[in-house]
């Protein structure tokens, strides 16, 4: 059970409710209180445990109900069950399949969903389901399950074995069990890959976006990779202030240090530190001084008018640094319109910049200089 709690406050997590893990304790003691005869009685109990707010209180719910639903759920079809004597088709197969492989049709037909459930969670937990960090894993798994569940056999005896040669209802009914273990299979484990990895489905979006070009990106996404800008100033600005705590601590001053503590008889009790103040610089659009830093982002590119280098560089005179972000590489600045080799001489430095990975580079390396 303690398992099933990091694994499901991890999906949680996944789902943006943000969850501690002093409150994955205070959840697993909520869960042994109330039991887990009654769903919904246990759902309303960790809701009020874990979500803080009306949005993680809707993600809660809608992540609690795909963690605790089973595989399996969706039923076989009776119109293919119904016209075939399904006794006598898995007595006939009994020289042709294995034992496991037989017992797994013979639980589909019966509509045991609990036990088809629990063979896929088992075979899952062996190819590693809780594991998956990409993409890429996913069909991994899934064929990893299909095997697990005697799922290939069942191709092979319908592609190349005897089972090519049965025809009719019989036929049917083998080659849709066959399709039926397959889509529920795939079913589960896109499920369990966004509880996981993915479960706003946005993270494909995302990591994509970082490696794109974004002049490439389909406006379509121009509101979701904006969401990813901000989400990228909010993680640059909280690592920037971490460092910042920390580089002000400086180094343990020792002499005053034990000035300071004599009346506690040699106990530590008020540490005294070596501070070394540090100008930090500025950023600015305009209103520029000697301690600022100018920040271009554009082509470079004057569509043919004047490009006013005489002022460009008297602001980069009143500046301390000039950044210069261009989406375009060296080899296009002497194409059409472009001025950047005439800009480039007044910068401090000049980056290409056409990927999400590139700004947040840029930033983390300015943040470091600043501090």
């Amino acid at each position: 059970m303690h398992t099933t709690f990091a694994r499901f406050s991890s999906a949680l997590r996944h789902a943006d409710v943000r969850v501690s893990p002093a409150e994955t304790i205070d959840a697993l003691e909520v869960a042994e209180r109330v039991g887990f005869q009654d769903r919904a009685l246990l759902k309303d109990a960790l809701a009020l445990t874990l979500a803080k707010s009306i949005d993680e209180k809707a993600r809660f719910d809608e992540t609690f109900e795909r963690f605790f639903s089973l595989a399996f759920q969706e039923p076989v079809k009776s119109s293919f069950v119904r016209p075939v004597d399904t006794e006598s088709l898995l007595k006939s197969l009994d020289a042709q399949l294995s034992g496991q492989l037989k017992a797994h049709l013979e639980t589909a037909i019966a509509q045991d969903h609990s036990a088809l459930s629990l063979a896929v969670a088992q075979a899952g937990e062996g190819a590693g389901v809780h594991r998956m960090a990409s993409l890429r894993e996913k069909p991994l798994v899934v064929g990893e399950i299909e095997r697990a569940l005697k799922v290939d056999e069942l191709d092979f005896f319908l592609r190349e074995g005897e089972g090519a040669a049965i025809e009719g209802q019989r036929g049917a009914l083998l080659r849709y069990l066959r399709k039926y273990f397959r889509d529920q299979i795939r079913d589960y484990v896109d499920e369990q890959y966004r509880l996981n990895v993915d479960a706003t489905g946005k993270k494909a979006l995302l990591d994509a976006a970082l490696r794109s070009n974004l002049d490439q990106l389909p406006k379509a996404y121009h509101d979701d990779v904006r969401a990813v800008v901000l989400k990228l100033a909010d993680k640059l600005a909280r690592e920037h202030r971490r460092r910042k705590k920390r580089a002000q601590r400086g180094q343990l001053d020792v002499r005053k240090t034990l000035r300071r503590n004599v009346a506690y008889d040699g106990n530590l009790f008020d540490l005294r530190w070596r501070m070394q103040k540090r100008e930090r610089s500025t950023v600015y659009v305009l209103n520029l001084d000697h301690r600022s830093t100018l920040i271009i982002l554009g082509d470079g590119r004057n569509n043919f008018y004047d490009p006013r280098i005489s002022l460009f560089k008297e602001l980069t005179n009143r500046c301390k640094q000039v950044f210069w972000l261009n989406p375009e590489s060296r080899e296009q600045w002497r194409e059409g319109d472009s001025e950047m080799r005439r800009y480039a001489p007044y910068c401090t430095r000049v980056a290409l910049c056409t990927k999400l990975k590139d700004i947040e580079r840029f930033a983390d390396d300015l943040l470091n200089a600043t501090l």
